[in-house]
């Protein structure tokens, strides 16, 4: 994972990663191919005092999807 963008309006932050890999075990039904992927991936996390309280994740499955096959 590298962080590319950090955004903080409390209690807010925002991060997006770019993600590097190597596909070594099933993922979405797919086998593991050895194969390396990459992707974009995007967090917001809530933060209260010292604690991640909640977090909301998303990334690009269907690009990674499609390096699989």
């Amino acid at each position: 994972m590298e962080l590319r963008h950090l955004v903080v309006d409390e209690p807010w932050i925002a991060a997006h990663f770019s993600d590097t890999g190597t596909h070594d075990g099933p993922f979405l039904g797919v086998p593991a191919t050895g194969r390396r992927v990459s992707t974009q991936e995007f967090a917001f996390y809530r933060v209260d005092g010292d604690l991640i309280t909640e977090v909301w994740v998303t990334a690009d499955n269907l690009h990674l999807l499609g390096q699989l096959r």
